[in-house]
């Protein structure tokens, strides 16, 4: 328990009530002989003009004393000190007062020591009942006799102190008596006229938290710096005989806290809890109707045991608690402190229940009390009871830091962020150069989606010496979020200057993260961690980052050693088995998921993991793959080149490269054909490691069987280290594409693969094909990753086959092989403008064919000839096209109704699935593949009169023409003849207009018309006068700083349909929000306020766009005109190293016109001039501006170029452009 100690005297004395004002006068004449000294502001005289005084300075020893003096002979010094004690002291008290305070003093210095003391006692001097008492002490080893004379006028006490060193008794105290013979009181009226900084104890009344003290005659007096050494009390009063007593009282808003939390949270303001060890005793009681408990508590407090009694009581509305305390050796001190109690009243309304205080120290007493009930329902976990008092003692007390802060604390922690940022927005005044109350309004804004308010905030208190990681973090994430990256680095420079710590470090690698700088993260952790023991912390946020980089390999060891150093956790394994899992070793991934679960049983996404493995393993029977196929042997010169340890990629930037891909087939002319698939890798680093840890071989078991003949794992030195076994092997449907097939994929888990190794597959297929027969197919011999060295061959009747090939050397014969090969085919990359694969990778498309498109045609007709009955649609096409005089529009209705009435199936087109429905069954069921949507339409069109056959055509290579052979066809349309000509319909493409431009990746390329007589027929070239964008943009300039834009724009043809297939995915209720996204990919500061989209779902007419958004002005007025759309289709990344050729896949025409018009009194003018025209191999682009100083009216016109350019040209290409959109986005100024 903590002793409430009075207040102690520099040296030796007691002094409190007077320290304030001026009383060092004296000071001034120190070194003349004292006559007669008036202090007017203590209102004392001194008349010592007979007798030898000289005045010296004590001011510095005694600050307290108004006068000090020194008389020669006998060496004695003089001094008195005068302070307002309140009502009830008496001299005597105060004598008894001030010797306690001298005894402690002196016993508290090690070179000094209290003697004794003695009464002189009462006497009348001229009026004045003065007490006196003489004190003998050693005071740095010499000793010093003190006579000590108080008196006490009103509510002043006067203490007149004389000492010498090394003089007797009666020698002191007749020097004491000679000061006093001199010493009288002005004026004694004024004295009863001083307002006491401390109560009266008699009896003191508190309307305000109603109720009464009264300590009557018992040499109490007020404790006058109470506020100084107890925030809570509102009264206190301490007596002579080291009793002490005070009153908490509180009166609170709301609900009466539990009696449990009143006892407690009183015992705290002692330094105690309840219960405790401290208390030894405790009853109950009752006072005035307010209930309670007393609580008696026992401590020693410098070397002296104290008793301590605590009242504490409570009503509806107040608590009250008196403590009393004093030595327990005291003969009455038991009787004296319970006097106490029972002379304590509580009665009437507290004016506190009604906001009525007296002084601002009882709104401070009440706001402290109350806020401590808050901390005890926080701590309790009773958020809102705990805000109500947070907000009471806030209101009481606005400008105090803790009490907002706690109640902002208390809304938080029940996620009541808008009413927090609410409440603390009207209260924020007092706190405007308060950094920690400021940070809290930033973090509310953050919380409540305010970032401009939150950002303001945050700049202001970061441009200064604030300091607060948790601050720092969010004020971090918001620039980011806002994508201030220059700021964001700048501030964390400045925050981080010196040396970062763990936390900014750590917010350093989020950082990084949200930038997909994934390296730079990872070794900002390697810096952390080096030097320092095994840190989990770090492993996991190492784990976090890698999985964002998508490097499971690496992940896996983090995860593993996590498991090794003892953090068997739910992270560790859940980690460990989703790298397992994207490395797709699915039965050691369903191990570590499944002790994942044993942490967190009701996991969702763990127990998904596990369904789709489940799924996955119980697809992949591996009993379709057991049985042994023998491999297509290697012909000896490739054989050779695969079993060589010594070969070496050219080309770097890669993970791992194929040091030999051959693929080779054993074709004997009878029903079954061997395909063997020959695979050397090695593997670079660790993201090799990921991409190769599983292989994937694709089979379709209606016609295939797959063998794994060899899957073995060799280090560096060529040694096997590992091989693949059948129990590891899974099979799972194949969904590498979008078409419903029979396929299925083989997923064979790579063991113990590391950096640095070798990969070595063999895989064989045996495949049921119509005796005779090789089926067409085309084998490219490049990759996306550099191969050393790549081939095909075919073992037996290679002499039956026809063959074209691009891009690499006529093949060769070895024995009864045929073979092509290529050094280091070129690597594929995607580009933007990219032809097809075909046309720009090396191939070769062998199989056996048949004597003419004529025969191709004819024979696949006989397959489906049962499925052409167009008499049964032959009514709905009527009533689609009555009263339609028009042949060109009757194919535009009839298109459009397969297009928007039947939805679109995949189904692979290859060997197997060759045979459509019936135009009836797709118009039963409603959807359908494109061979459905083809027969439909043509059964539509023929019943209705038209020349209309089927079209066999191939969406993803050029069709060869000397290889007469269906396989080379991969979808079905339909050919009509109209007034216009022969049209080519694909109803399948539901976003382009059909019947007038030729299908989407068919122009140019040739279809198998399947008429009476089939041929093999071109597409018509792309039609550039059907397709582009129109735009018409609107820019006004605001006063505020910023400018609306709204941007109409047209699209017809392929670009309404490539722009109509992204919208049509969109719901309408994320459309604003997708539209944002988008406008921001050019203008990151633009805000999108309104949008129209028009004919998303209807194909026949051209689709329509309009945004509207506002930009920010520059300071100084400039900005550029906004040129989104056009840029949109105009600018392309630029590539410093391109491989292959560019050309623009559909035709290219845009239109734009943009007016821009000044604010109201503002002219406009060009800030730079830019040029008006371009042209080039590329294309041709003019602009015409009208303007004048109000307005500017920017007209502009593009056209592509349909050739086709060397990846040398590509750099003059992008200038080329670059320049067409400067002339767009034209500066201009506001004068």
């Amino acid at each position: 328990m903590k002793l409430i100690n009075v207040a102690i005297l520099a040296l030796v004395l007691l002094c409190q009530g007077a320290a304030a004002q001026d009383i060092h006068e004296y000071t001034g004449m120190a070194g003349q002989r004292v006559k007669v000294f008036q202090q007017e502001t203590l209102n004392y005289r001194l008349d010592l003009a007979d007798h030898a005084y000289t005045f010296v300075d004590f001011s510095d020893e005694v600050p307290d004393a108004s006068f000090a003096a020194i008389r020669f002979k006998p060496n004695a010094f003089s001094l008195v000190v005068a302070e307002d004690m309140g009502e009830g002291m008496t001299a005597e008290d105060y004598a008894e007062f001030v010797v306690i305070a001298m005894q402690e003093k002196l016993d508290a210095q090690d070179d000094s020591e209290f003697g004794n003391s003695t009464d002189i006692g009462a006497r009348n001097e001229r009026g004045m009942q003065v007490f006196q008492k003489r004190i003998h002490a050693n005071v740095r080893s010499t000793p010093v006799t003190y006579v000590l004379t108080t008196y006490v006028d009103g509510v002043r006490a006067y203490q007149l102190l004389t000492f010498a060193p090394n003089q007797g008794d009666d020698v002191v105290r007749a020097e004491a008596d000679l000061l006093l013979s001199g010493f009288s009181v002005i004026d004694s009226q004024k004295n009863r006229q001083v307002v006491a900084q401390s109560p009266g104890v008699r009896d003191y009344r508190s309307p305000t938290f109603g109720y009464r003290f009264q300590a009557r005659g018992r040499g109490w007096y007020g404790w006058k710096d109470l506020a100084e050494t107890n925030d809570g009390a509102d009264f206190g009063a301490l007596s002579g005989r080291d009793y002490g007593t005070v009153v908490l009282p509180a009166c609170w808003q709301g609900g009466r806290p539990a009696d449990n939390a009143i006892y407690r949270v009183m015992m705290q303001q002692f330094g105690e809890d309840y219960p405790s060890d401290f208390i030894f005793e405790e009853r109950d009681i009752e006072k005035d109707g307010a209930v309670g408990k007393l609580l008696i508590g026992r401590e020693k407090a410098e070397g002296e045991d104290f008793l301590y009694f605590q009242w504490i009581v409570a009503n509806d509305r107040c608590s009250y608690t008196v403590a009393a305390w004093g030595p327990e050796d005291g003969r009455t001190v038991v009787e004296d402190l319970e006097k106490i109690w029972a002379d304590f009243e509580i009665g009437g309304d507290p004016t506190a229940l009604a906001g009525e205080y007296r002084n601002q120290a009882e709104r401070d007493v009440n706001a402290y009390l109350v806020n401590a009930y808050g901390l005890h329902s926080y701590e309790a976990r009773r958020f809102r009871d705990a805000f109500t008092h947070f907000a009471q003692a806030n209101e009481l007390v606005p400008d105090d830091e803790a009490y907002i802060v706690n109640a902002v604390r208390a809304l938080v922690e029940i996620d009541a962020y808008v009413e927090a940022a609410e409440w603390i927005e009207t209260r924020m005044e007092p706190f405007a150069d308060n950094q920690v109350v400021q940070s809290w309004d930033a973090w509310l804004a953050f919380q409540t989606n305010d970032p401009e308010k939150a950002v303001r905030i945050y700049d202001e208190l970061f441009a200064t010496d604030y300091r607060d990681n948790d601050d720092f973090s969010a004020y971090m994430n918001l620039l980011a979020d806002a994508g201030r990256w220059d700021d964001l680095d700048l501030a964390f420079s400045a925050y981080t200057a010196g040396e970062a710590d763990d936390g900014t470090q750590m917010l350093q690698v989020q950082l990084l993260t949200r930038r997909e700088r994934f390296d730079e993260a990872l070794a900002v952790l390697d810096k952390m961690a080096s030097g320092r023991p095994f840190s989990a912390e770090i492993a996991y946020e190492r784990l976090s980052i890698l999985d964002q980089a998508g490097r499971p390999a690496e992940m896996l060891e983090i995860a593993e050693a996590l498991i090794e150093n003892g953090y068997r956790s739910l992270q560790s394994y859940y980690y460990k088995g989703d790298a397992e899992y994207q490395l797709r070793s699915y039965r050691k991934a369903q191990e570590s998921f499944e002790e994942a679960l044993k942490f967190s049983p009701a996991n969702a996404n763990i127990r998904d993991y596990l369904d789709a493995i489940d799924l996955m393993l119980g697809e992949g029977d591996t009993a379709t793959i057991s049985q042994e196929i023998r491999a297509v042997t290697l012909p000896d010169r490739i054989q050779r080149v695969f079993d060589a340890s010594d070969l070496e990629t050219v080309q770097e930037g890669y993970s791992a490269v194929f040091l030999t891909r051959v693929t080779g087939y054993d074709f004997d002319g009878g029903e079954v054909l061997r395909e063997s698939l020959y695979r050397k890798i090695r593997v670079l680093d660790d993201n090799g490691v990921t991409q190769f840890s599983t292989l994937e071989f694709d089979f379709d078991p209606s016609f295939e069987q797959l063998y794994v003949n060899r899957l073995v794992v060799r280090d560096a030195a060529g040694e096997v280290i590992a091989e693949g076994e059948l129990n590891t092997y899974y099979i799972t449907n194949n969904e590498s594409g979008y078409e419903a097939s029979t396929e299925k994929t083989v997923h064979l888990p790579v063991p113990s693969l590391t950096a640095g190794n070798i990969i070595e597959a063999v895989v064989t297929k045996r495949v049921s094909v119509e005796a005779g027969t090789f089926p067409l197919e085309t084998q490219y011999m490049s990759s996306d990753r550099p191969i050393e060295y790549s081939a095909l061959f075919v073992n037996g009747r290679h002499e039956d086959l026809e063959y074209q090939s691009s891009g690499l050397p006529a093949p060769t014969t070895s024995g009864d092989a045929l073979i092509f090969e290529l050094q280091r085919p070129i690597a594929f990359r995607w580009e933007p403008l990219q032809p097809y694969v075909d046309q720009i990778l090396p191939w070769v498309q062998l199989g056996t064919v048949n004597a003419s498109w004529t025969d191709a045609g004819a024979e696949y007709l006989g397959k489906i000839e049962d499925k052409l009955d167009v008499s049964k649609v032959a009514e709905r096409a009527r009533r689609l096209t009555q009263d339609v005089g028009n042949d060109a529009r009757k194919v535009e209705i009839l298109s459009a109704w397969v297009q928007d009435e039947i939805r679109y199936e995949a189904i692979e087109f290859g060997r197997r699935a060759y045979i459509p429905k019936t135009a009836r069954e797709t118009m039963r069921d409603r959807y359908g593949d494109c061979k459905d949507h083809a027969v439909l339409l043509y059964s539509l069109l023929k019943s209705s009169g038209f020349d209309a056959s089927l079209a066999l055509v191939n969406l993803s290579q050029q069709v060869l023409p000397g290889l007469p052979n269906t396989d080379q066809f991969d979808h079905m349309i339909v050919s009509v003849e109209t007034d216009l000509g022969k049209v080519f319909i694909d109803a399948t493409d539901k976003d382009l207009r059909l019947g007038r431009l030729p299908p989407r990746s068919m122009a140019g390329n040739f279809a198998l018309e399947l008429s009476d007589r089939p041929e093999l027929i071109q597409i018509p070239g792309y039609a550039s006068d059907l397709t582009g964008i129109t735009v018409e943009r609107v820019v006004e300039p605001r006063g505020d700083g910023y400018m609306d834009v709204i941007e109409s724009a047209r699209f017809t043809g392929y670009q309404a349909a490539d722009l109509r297939g992204q919208l049509r995915n969109i719901e309408t209720s994320e459309m604003q929000a997708a539209l944002q996204r988008w406008v921001t990919t050019r203008y990151s500061d633009a805000e999108v306020t309104e949008y129209f989209v028009d004919n998303i779902f209807d194909a026949g007419y051209d689709l329509t766009v309009e945004i509207s958004y506002t930009l920010p002005l520059d300071a100084d007025g400039t900005f550029d005109v906004p040129g989104f759309l056009e840029a949109n289709y105009l600018e392309f990344d630029r590539i410093a190293d391109r491989r292959f050729p560019f050309e623009h896949v559909f035709p290219l025409r845009v239109s734009a016109v943009t007016s821009v018009k000044a604010p109201s009194g503002l002219n406009l003018d060009e800030a730079t001039t830019k040029p008006d025209s371009g042209e080039s191999k590329f294309g041709l682009w003019r602009r015409q501006v009208s303007r004048d100083e109000r307005s500017w009216e920017i007209r502009f016109d593009y056209t592509a170029s349909a050739e086709r350019f060397g990846p040398e040209d590509y750099r003059e290409f992008a200038e080329f452009q670059r320049k067409a959109i400067d002339a767009i986005e034209q500066p201009l100024i506001i004068q």
